[in-house]
């Protein structure tokens, strides 16, 4: 599990930062995305966070609560967009987005060769803050491709490109969403979601 989450994250870390770098995030900086309040600023700049905040939580001093899943991660947050928490979240993504695209694909590229170097033989038991919790670091980087998988989509959408084939990232994406499912609606409504749809009365699948 630790040499594929990590092999699966640093690929997708890869392309995203390969998007981010293209000219056409430039190009069209200031333009609106496909996300509601975001330019594709904005939007580049959430995007890259998702590698970012790898890179300095691992020299942050760890957490000591206890550890939480990917699913039960996700599972706390607001589907509100107007909620205080997803507006902050909007808010630093514009704030990452501040210096500009070339700022951004530096810092991303920097934090990605970091990265490379640091995970492979980076401890299973390393603990990363997440609210009132901790996520071990391979959890943690389950949320981050979900994270990638999901933004990489938007920004290409917004700058009508292709969106990359991502396989691997994808089915861990997906595995984490459908743990979410469970970890707010339980077993039972989500197996009603995948397969009878007239029982599912909570939309159990929306999980974000």
């Amino acid at each position: 599990m630790t040499e594929t989450i990590r092999t699966t994250f640093l690929q997708v870390a890869a392309e995203a930062a390969a998007i981010v770098g293209g000219r056409e995030v430039g190009d069209k900086w200031n333009e609106p995305s496909t996300l509601a309040d975001l330019q594709v600023g904005a939007l580049a700049g959430h995007l890259a966070r998702a590698v970012l905040t790898v890179h300095w939580y691992l020299d942050m001093p760890e957490a000591d609560p206890p550890t939480i899943t990917a699913g039960e991660y996700f599972a706390s947050m607001k589907s509100d967009i107007a909620a205080d928490e997803n507006v902050a979240i909007r808010e630093r993504a514009i704030e990452a987005s501040r210096g500009g695209w070339a700022r951004l694909y530096l810092d991303l590229g920097n934090a990605l060769d970091h990265l490379r170097r640091r995970l492979p033989d980076e401890r299973a038991d390393h603990r990363i803050p997440a609210g009132g919790n901790a996520l071990l670091l391979d959890e943690y980087l389950r949320t981050r491709v979900v994270e990638l998988v999901i933004h990489i989509g938007d920004l290409c959408r917004s700058l009508d490109l292709a969106v990359p084939h991502m396989p691997e990232a994808t089915n861990i994406a997906i595995n984490v969403l459908i743990d979410t499912a469970i970890a707010r609606h339980g077993a039972s409504r989500v197996l009603h979601a995948l397969s009878r749809r007239e029982l599912d009365k909570v939309d159990a699948l929306r999980v974000l």
